[in-house]
């Protein structure tokens, strides 16, 4: 009977197993949809990820600043909807974290398997946030191109806490640390790839756009690219 990550023995083998883990939670998530441009608008008040001031509404993400909204986008269109909702959860789910007095190397397995359902929570979260991305139904450019921002933007700095987990105390040595460090690293690159085609696909399609309030946002998605590089001609779409 399979019992998780329990019934691997070694250390290094739990953290590489971390990895597996997320990477089959994240297959089947396939490339963004590209959008259909059209001058339709809908709106829908009051949803989660939305903050409003004196002068105009923006969007508003734990973590993640993004350029105010374009102009041709209402801020309340149902279509973001679910891409701020599923968005914000991930940006403010609470970290796993270790327990300091654990030591010796049973220990250690055991401290890896903390990790484990946090990191397979997160990535179920990007896959809803993922498949959310690919059924977007949007005749409006502007709205493609911030959920798409939104995602990527999401994406990368999800990645990014994945990186900066804490190495449990008791994987104290070179070889533990480096393995440990390796499952991340395993657990972090499709997720930066993700980041990176949806980063692409916002940028791209805003290049030439007839809203000038677009390119700003086309910067925004190039800076924040993990790769640091624009796949306008990827195939993405």
């Amino acid at each position: 009977m399979d019992r998780g990550l329990s019934s691997i023995a070694s250390p290094a083998a739990r953290a590489r197993a971390l990895a597996l883990v997320a990477t089959l939670l994240l297959a089947g998530c396939g490339a963004p949809s590209a959008a259909r441009p059209d001058d339709a608008a809908r709106v829908l008040r009051g949803e989660a990820g939305l903050e409003a001031d004196d002068d105009a509404p923006r969007f508003a993400l734990p973590g993640l600043e993004v350029p105010e909204p374009p102009s041709s986008v209402d801020v309340d269109d149902p279509a973001l909807e679910p891409i701020l909702r599923l968005s914000e959860a991930l940006l403010t789910r609470a970290r796993a974290e270790p327990d300091p007095t654990a030591n010796g190397e049973r220990a250690a397995s055991s401290q890896i398997d903390r990790y484990g359902p946090w990191i397979g929570s997160i990535a179920s979260g990007i896959r809803d946030l993922w498949h959310a991305l690919e059924r977007l139904e949007t005749r409006q450019l502007g709205v493609h191109v911030v959920a798409c921002a939104v995602v990527g933007g999401t994406l990368r700095a999800v990645a990014s806490r994945i990186d900066e987990l804490p190495a449990p105390p008791s994987v104290d040595t070179d070889e533990l640390r480096e393995t440990f460090r390796d499952a991340l690293h395993g657990v972090t690159e499709p997720i930066r790839d993700r980041a990176t085609q949806a980063l692409g696909v916002c940028a791209s399609e805003a290049v030439g756009s007839a809203d000038p309030s677009l390119d700003e946002w086309r910067r925004w998605c190039d800076d924040a690219n993990p790769r640091g590089v624009t796949r306008a001609a990827s195939g993405v779409r």
